[in-house]
């Protein structure tokens, strides 16, 4: 039998409880759990004090939490009410629907999967990108120190760029499942120099996020060594350090590393004004360059909340809730995208040969090759591709080049995954005129994530949309061993406190 002092208080659980003698159980420790406590949910109360899972279940929310409205078989239209609710809620705030969904309510546990079981099958994931990581550090640091030697980076800024390489490959190992650390990754004697030369960067892999994925940032390095008006020289340098991370393949795999921390998509974007005929510079944006469906909503969400243009994020946040236009663009913006060509390795003559048939038909079909077609089998170089449907519902005043063909690519990834997202925001956020012209329209209605109802109770504007994708980042890094605070903190990699570049190995 359901008695109230055996059952959570909901509203403390969810917000605030601000009755001064509350019959139910104020307790913190079970806020961020999300599943019932299996003893409570057979005998519906549980001795054990120390307990995090939830005294909750549909039953006790209904019986104890139910919004009155809802009891009367009526529809709540008030997104604040504090009460529990099963059915969905709308509410029109300045001309914008805002719906929520209903309440959630907390899942019976599952059983976890056998560690040594999951190891086990996982290993092969797991060596590839602990492989990954050690040959893009390697030869990242190498070109770094090289652009510094030849002075066509600087010092500071060579620095800076190791740092935020290190920390977020760092940060990729910690969240990954079973964790990776930095000493498993790196040489014996390389990890002993950046423990000696970078210690914060070690200290705060844990604690401070990443504002961009590593290729990101090798992007920017290529970029400002080599240029943005010559396309074709970044892409041969980007095919250049490809080769070099690429490690052969072992037992009957095509690539021994996977590429797990590469772009597969690079794209330049540049704004000509209609009016005065100006030209901008060129700016380049990858792909979110890591695998994983937690790992790529956890850069998607940090890009959205810190690194990219707010009309880029919000472009992002609305594209899956309407299909007006987003970025509307003064005349014009023109993008490019490049996709990396891979070729089958450690395959008989024949079959490398029809790979490299295939990969060249495919490039011939989607527009220029950017780098000519080696015969090794290997990186093959890039192939400028049309625009994704998610880049149509973006940008859809860009001029695409190569245009978009009747046959459409497929677009099974989030918005946000595209390199144009990058690309685009490094433009705005550089153009500040530019900047100004744009326009972002307000949308029509804005539905809010179930799971995120309490904590975005009085918000109503655009803001929201940030804010959800901030809850969803902290959902998903609870579920590593990250340390998530009450507050979000992100890397600065230009705090110098070093005193050298790491030497390359």
């Amino acid at each position: 039998m359901l008695r109230p002092e055996n059952v959570d208080c909901f509203f403390y659980q969810t917000t605030v409880c601000n009755q001064p003698r509350c019959p139910f159980q104020h307790r913190d420790q079970s806020k961020q759990s999300t599943v019932i406590c299996p003893d409570w949910q057979i005998r519906k109360q549980c001795r054990n004090k120390q307990c995090k899972k939830k005294h909750l279940d549909e039953e006790a929310l209904k019986k104890f939490f139910r919004c009155p409205i809802e009891k009367k078989s009526a529809a709540c239209s008030k997104l604040n009410c504090p009460n529990y609710h099963a059915r969905q809620r709308m509410e029109v705030v300045e001309q914008t629907e805002y719906v929520r969904g209903p309440d959630p309510v907390p899942m019976k546990e599952k059983r976890l999967w056998n560690k040594k079981k999951f190891v086990k099958s996982d290993n092969s994931r797991t060596q590839k990108l602990i492989n990954s990581s050690c040959q893009f550090i390697k030869v990242a640091l190498k070109y770094i120190s090289s652009a510094v030697n030849e002075q066509r980076l600087s010092i500071s800024k060579g620095k800076s760029y190791i740092k935020e390489i290190l920390h977020t490959i760092f940060f990729l190992g910690h969240i990954d499942m079973p964790s990776i650390e930095p000493n498993e990754v790196l040489s014996s004697e390389l990890f002993s120099r950046v423990t000696t030369k970078y210690q914060d960067v070690l200290q705060k892999y844990k604690t401070h996020l990443p504002r961009r994925p590593p290729y990101s940032v090798l992007l920017d390095v290529v970029v400002e060594s080599t240029g943005d008006a010559n396309v074709e020289a970044v892409l041969d340098q980007l095919t250049d350090l490809n080769q070099k991370m690429f490690i052969p393949f072992s037992e009957n795999e095509w690539c021994g590393n996977d590429f797990f921390l590469n772009s597969t998509v690079v794209s330049f974007c540049y704004f000509s004004d209609f009016v005065t005929s100006k030209r901008t510079r060129n700016y380049f944006g990858g792909s979110v360059s890591c695998k994983g469906i937690l790992q790529r909503e956890v850069f998607i969400d940090i890009s959205c909340i810190a690194t990219w243009n707010k009309a880029v994020s919000l472009a992002v946040c609305l594209a899956n809730m309407s299909k007006t236009k987003h970025i509307q663009f003064p005349p014009y913006v023109h993008s490019t995208a490049y996709h990396m060509i891979i070729g089958n390795v450690g395959c008989s003559g024949s079959e490398e040969h029809q790979s490299t048939k295939v990969n060249t038909s495919l490039a011939a079909a989607a527009g220029n090759t950017g780098t000519a077609l080696a015969g090794d089998g290997r990186i093959k170089g890039y192939y400028s591709k049309p625009p994704c449907q998610k880049c149509l519902e973006l940008f859809p005043d860009t001029r695409f080049t190569p245009e978009c063909s009747e046959h459409r690519y497929p677009a099974p990834w989030e918005y946000g995954n595209c390199a144009e997202c990058e690309a685009v925001s490094k433009l705005l956020n550089a153009e500040t005129e530019l900047n100004k012209r744009i326009s972002l329209p307000i949308p029509n209605r804005i539905s809010i994530d179930s799971r995120y109802n309490h904590l975005l109770i009085n918000t109503f504007n655009t803001d929201i949309l940030i804010l959800q994708r901030q809850c969803r980042l902290q959902d998903n890094l609870r579920k590593t061993k990250f340390e998530v605070g009450a507050k979000i903190l992100f890397y600065d990699p230009c705090i110098d406190d070093s005193t050298a570049l790491v030497p390359a190995q």
